[in-house]
């Protein structure tokens, strides 16, 4: 028994001598600057045991263990108690206590021990209780400085022992427990990175998105675009993330403290940035009206995740889940569920057409992408070379930045085209002021019909050989049997002009002139015939004007043929395209119509003489065509057509306008030629050859009759001729436009009529300059109160009720027509040139004054015309001649002369001058005409006067 009772007691004193060893203490040498305490720690796992720190520290008897005994990694969800005993030889100024982080390559928001507490006894005392971890708020913390460094300052007393008793748990982020101790001086504290490997990575990603942050910001507060805020949003959630990636921490900013406070922040933080991501696509897509059903479609992945992260917090307030690295329950599987469905929107749209909407697609697949592979990457299912979240919104953030720079200049761009447009129409309004008066006595449609013409010379022989028994023509009459002999007649010459070119005897007569005014002139001058047949005409011509040689005369009959033919066989509501522009030394024109278009195997045929296409041979004669083309060759152009039937025919012509480009064998010397005047049509009028009269009016005064039914137009237009020259339209628009180009004394207009009514029509002459003087009569089928005033509210001069007695209207007519000429009656034997300057006038005032300024400003120039008077007020020559008789009872030829007399007679009696030199500062040039006139106007000459005023 002797011998196995020796081996006892000799185990159970290796037993107490390791036991012994093991709670040594250990000496800090404060010579050697590192002191790794591993070894030396003692392990417990929290216990159940509800003992004080103190007791920890002392007691012996529970199972504490070495830290090699325990795993590498800790499992998650405890808490670990660990001790030692030390004794310091020398004062440890500045010394530290560390737990080292074995994850410093990890991303920084997921490091560091959640809460650690340290201990120090010595002789059964308490010395002091230091705190420091992830989890505890930067105020509790024993030392300042990043939140994942774990340590806390080292104070012990020399020569005595010391109990350090430490507990650690893992962070709110899953992190399991890191006991890795160690004893540090003060100038090597700074052995451990606290930023990821990665850190340069992202880095530069979080600045640079801050960066394209604080740009879009601005661009939101300056320019208030709903796509620059959600955009500015979106960046500001990345920047925040990659900034906690980094090591920035929002709870620190927030001020807010708690286990899980860190938790709910990044929760919040990263996963809020999918709402504000699938606002801004639906604000840069423009999907409200571009894509509504996407548009709805785009709600579900932010409205899923808002409501994700409530029901998240909400699970771990109640229910306090275990985490480990960020994983709890399904989150990464929920995650990569939106990232699925966000894939799906971004492939839906970069199948659609629009750019925008495939960029965004684009970047939306991208960022999908990479939240797919970042879930199996934290699953651990996966593993990458690099940040796989961070990496979707850098490419993210580059495709986006693109894509609203390109959306800004695709906006700038069409902001300046819009600009240039109005420019350019301001332009077309401008020049079009200056062809008022040329629109309206041209019409240029070289017709290859002879009914029309035969049927205006026949109808007027008929009606006269009724009315008179015999063939008798009033003078109205014969101008309309004239005006028609000579369409006749230049139906013929297009005959002799085709034996010319035959014969090879035409020459061509160039002129240098503005080529594009001259083509322009004449297409526009279709608008009227264009309108009346129901046909919408549209003109494109180039923006510069460059001076061009180009025969006048041939350029017109092919440009009539081609529009006369468009307009033809366009069927009603069709649309007539005339585009004009240039290419090196030649300019080239198009004619396209919507008409019932030419079968192919009849275009080869369209410009032989006589020839006319299947089902066209009562609407023409079939030398238009021909014409135009042996015009063409002999210009040294090219004319073709191409047509689909049903669709519409386009014809192209391309002429030279240079003199090299000319052809040598037709070249004649330059010389002016002076473009025909031919007259205009238009809807309700009579034929303008006896445009204005209607009629044997007995008066210079016009009335304008604005009816839509036929018959009691007719019958007005009948009760009046004999006194008036009468206008006849019937619609208020035909009725508006013809009260501006012909400018009568006086309208007569029906209330309820299609399209403008009477009302509108009133509403538009009264506030017009051009028109605001003319008297307005409307008649109505409605008795009532309210009528009326509405009627008088528009300016209406008189109301006539229907029926009507006839002699009433001619009597309301009389009154009012010699009222207007009462009103005026002061301004006729006035000076106008001492009219005062008044700032609330009337519009006739504004308009006398305007005039009068006018003719002011040129009182000495002796080529001041009319045309030049009327065209520096906006009125073509016919508009003020007739404006201006209504006011004042004077023509502006008149109107210019005496009120050079009249300044001339001033300046004479203030003896400004010799009567010669008065005479040139009125704009006389010819002394006897000027003291012929002055005569004539004063009953004295003008050195009678000067020399009265002498002797005075």
């Amino acid at each position: 028994m002797g011998l196995p009772y020796a081996r006892f007691w000799l185990l159970v004193c290796c037993l107490i001598f390791g036991e012994l060893a093991a709670q040594s203490i250990y000496t800090i040498d404060a010579a050697y600057p590192v002191h790794p305490l591993d070894d030396h720690l003692r392990i417990l796992p929290d216990s159940a045991v509800a003992l004080s720190p103190q007791q920890l520290a002392r007691d012996t008897s529970l199972p504490w263990v070495r830290r090699a005994d325990l795993p590498k990694w800790l499992p998650v969800g405890r808490a670990y108690y660990a001790r030692m005993a030390l004794r310091a030889t020398d004062t440890l100024r500045g010394w530290e206590l560390h737990l080292e982080d074995r994850l410093y390559n990890d991303i920084n928001w997921i490091r560091g021990n959640g809460r650690v507490d340290v201990w120090a006894y010595a002789d059964g005392y308490l010395l002091w209780h230091r705190v420091t971890g992830a989890d505890v708020p930067a105020g509790e913390r024993d030392l300042d400085g990043h939140r994942t460094q774990d340590r806390v300052r080292l104070t012990l007393p020399v020569d005595r022992p010391v109990n350090l008793l430490l507990r650690v748990e893992g962070n709110s982020f899953g992190i399991y427990p890191q006991l890795r101790v160690s004893l540090r001086a003060p100038d090597y504290q700074h052995f451990q990175p606290y930023l990821p490997s990665g850190v340069i990575y992202n880095t530069f990603l979080s600045g640079l998105t801050f960066i394209i942050l604080l740009y879009h910001l601005l661009l939101f507060v300056f320019l208030r675009e709903p796509v620059y805020g959600w955009f500015s949003l979106w960046l500001l959630l990345s920047a925040l993330t990659q900034a906690m990636t980094v090591g920035l921490e929002p709870v620190d900013w927030l001020g807010v403290s708690g286990g899980n406070s860190r938790f709910f922040v990044w929760l919040i933080i990263p996963h809020t940035m999918l709402f504000a991501f699938w606002f801004f696509g639906r604000a840069f897509v423009e999907s409200r009206t571009r894509y509504p059903l996407l548009h709805r479609l785009m709600l579900v992945p932010p409205l899923g995740m808002a409501a994700y992260i409530v029901l998240a917090i909400g699970y771990f307030l109640l229910w306090e889940p275990q985490v480990f690295i960020t994983m709890f329950g399904w989150h990464y599987q929920i995650i990569a569920g939106f990232a699925v469905v966000g894939l799906g929107l971004g492939i839906a749209l970069v199948l659609k057409k629009h750019t925008l909407s495939r960029i965004f697609g684009a970047g939306a697949i991208l960022g999908s992408t990479g939240i797919i592979v970042g879930a199996l990457w934290a699953l651990r299912l996966l593993r990458v070379p690099f940040d796989p979240f961070g990496t979707a919104i850098l490419l993210q953030v580059m495709i986006y930045s693109l894509g609203i720079a390109y959306r800004r200049g695709q906006r700038a761009r069409a902001a300046r085209e819009t600009e240039l447009a109005a420019e350019r129409s301001r332009g077309e309004v401008e020049r079009m002021r200056g062809l008022d008066e040329i629109k309206a006595r041209f019409f240029a449609n070289v017709s290859h019909e002879f009914r029309t013409p035969l049927t205006l010379i026949s109808g007027p022989l008929d009606m006269a050989r009724e009315t008179s028994g015999g063939i008798f023509l009033h003078g109205n009459d014969y101008r309309v049997v004239r005006a028609n002999v000579d369409r006749l007649q230049r139906l013929v010459e297009q005959l002799l002009e085709l034996a010319r070119l035959e014969s090879g005897s035409l020459m061509l007569k160039v002129r240098s002139g503005g080529l594009v005014d001259f083509i322009r002139t004449r297409v526009l001058s279709f608008s009227s015939l264009a309108e009346s047949a129901h046909l919408s005409l549209d003109v494109s011509f180039p923006d510069r004007h460059p001076a061009a040689l180009y025969d006048a005369e041939k350029l017109e009959t092919i440009i009539v043929n081609l529009l006369a033919n468009a307009i033809k066989y366009s069927p009603p509501a069709g649309r007539i395209r005339v585009t004009m522009d240039f290419e090196d030394e030649y300019f080239w024109l198009e004619v396209a119509d919507t008409g019932p278009g030419i079968p192919a195997d009849q275009l080869e045929s369209i410009f032989d003489r006589f020839y006319r296409v299947d089902g066209t041979e009562a609407a023409g004669s079939g030398i238009g065509l021909a014409l135009s083309r042996e015009l063409v060759e002999a210009y040294g152009g090219t004319i073709s057509v191409r047509s689909k039937v049903g669709k519409g025919t386009t014809f192209r012509l391309r002429l030279p306008c240079t003199l090299d480009s000319l052809p040598e064998a037709v070249r004649a010397d330059e010389q002016p030629t002076a473009p025909p005047t031919p007259t205009r049509t238009a809807r309700g009028t009579l034929d303008p050859a006896a445009a204005p009269a209607a009629g044997g009016g007995q008066s210079e005064q016009t009335v304008l009759i604005v009816e839509d039914s036929d018959q009691l137009r007719s019958f007005i237009g009948r009760v009046v001729k004999d006194r008036y020259a009468v206008l006849l339209a019937a619609d208020g628009l035909s009725g508006e436009r013809l009260a501006q180009e012909h400018v009568p004394d006086l309208v007569v207009s029906d209330v309820m009529m299609p399209g403008q009514d009477g009302y509108a029509l009133c509403h538009a002459l009264k506030h017009n300059p051009k028109t605001s003087h003319i008297p307005v009569i409307l008649l109505t089928a409605k008795a009532g109160h309210d009528s009326t005033l509405t009627g008088l509210r528009q300016g209406a001069d008189d109301y006539l009720t229907k029926p009507f007695d006839p002699a009433e209207l001619l009597l309301r007519i009389a009154n009012l027509l010699a009222t207007r000429e009462r009103l005026w009656e002061r301004f006729r034997s006035l000076d106008l040139s001492l009219l005062p300057e008044v700032d609330d006038r009337s519009i006739e005032d504004r308009f006398l004054q305007d005039v009068i300024r006018a003719i002011k400003e040129h009182l000495g120039d002796e080529r001041f015309s009319v045309e030049e008077l009327a065209g520096s007020v906006g009125y073509s020559r016919s508009q003020l001649t007739r404006k201006l008789k209504a006011i004042v009872g004077k023509t502006p030829n008149r109107l210019i002369t005496e009120m050079r007399l009249q300044e001339a007679r001033r300046l004479l009696e203030n003896r400004a001058g010799s009567v010669s030199e008065i005479a040139y500062l009125v704009g006389y040039t010819n002394l006897s005409y000027f003291a012929k006139t002055f005569r004539e106007q004063f009953g004295e000459l003008p050195s009678a006067v000067r020399q009265e005023a002498g002797t005075e």
